[in-house]
Parts: C-alpha cells; sequence; structure tokens
C-alpha cells in the first residue's frame, strides 16, 4: 500500500477506495477500520484539486499520485 516514487523517492499511499477490500495479515475488523482511516484522509478537501478551465488549458495527471 506504501509505494516509493520512481522520480522524487517520495513514499506514497496506493490504496484505492475502489478496489482494496482488506489488508493481508491483518483481522477482517482491524483491516477495515484501518482502510476508512486512509481512505478518510485520502478523500480530505485539502488533497482535493479543483481547475478553473481557460480555452487553452491542458491538465495532465499521473496514475500513481492520482486517487
Amino acid at each position: 500500500m506504501v509505494l516509493t516514487d520512481p522520480i522524487s523517492l517520495r513514499k506514497l499511499l496506493y490504496c484505492n477506495p475502489g478496489y482494496v477490500v482488506g489488508i493481508d495479515g491483518m483481522a477482517a475488523d482491524d483491516s477495515a477500520r484501518l482502510l476508512a482511516e486512509l481512505f478518510a484522509h485520502q478523500l480530505r478537501p485539502d488533497y482535493r484539486h479543483r481547475h478553473g478551465w481557460t480555452p487553452v488549458d491542458i491538465l495532465a495527471f499521473d496514475n500513481i499520485r492520482t486517487l
């Protein structure tokens, strides 16, 4: 669930609520609690980008860093 970005070498959370259903090696209730906390953290408004489009804009994103 934690990867190292190959360019910046920073650690990043790679855990998507649309795909992850549990954590191997953890009890189901502990896994569910930890995942709920991680997903809530990822979805905080201060991590969102809202773009005000103009006619000349091009927007690119990196799938590893984008939820």
